[in-house]
């Protein structure tokens, strides 16, 4: 049942939106006639502070389209888990899996993002 009826299905798309919304008003955002070639440094920590939240969400959503390309239903999972406030039984609907299957593959993405997020601040940071 993948019609606009059915809420899951509204759902979905909205998780998908909000991420297309969210990432272009931040590039627009950044966009060079606004400073975004700027680059940011904290007056506390310098060099090593963490990325501003704007570049947080760039780097989830280059981390999502990197996954997807060799994982696209874990990378489905991260979106509407993060962009979407789906829930595990939610998530098992709308993929018609189980929710073991649900909870294994958020706990794999996590830690592939935590490796891709490691590669990507050590080059932030120089290293």
């Amino acid at each position: 049942m993948s019609s606009l009826t059915d809420p899951l299905h509204i759902k979905r798309i909205a998780a998908r939106a909000l991420r297309q919304i969210l990432i272009d008003a931040i590039r627009r955002k950044g966009a060079e006639s606004h400073g975004g070639l700027l680059q940011f440094v904290s007056l506390k920590y310098g060099n090593d502070a963490a990325a501003p939240p704007d570049a947080r969400v760039l780097d989830l959503h280059a981390a999502l389209e990197k996954l997807s390309r060799t994982n696209p239903r874990m990378a489905e999972i991260i979106e509407f888990r993060y962009f979407g406030g789906f829930t595990n039984e939610e998530i098992r609907l709308a993929l018609g899996v189980s929710l073991s299957t649900v909870q294994r593959e958020i706990r794999d993405a996590k830690l592939w993002l935590a490796v891709f997020f490691e590669k990507v601040n050590g080059k932030r940071a120089g290293k």
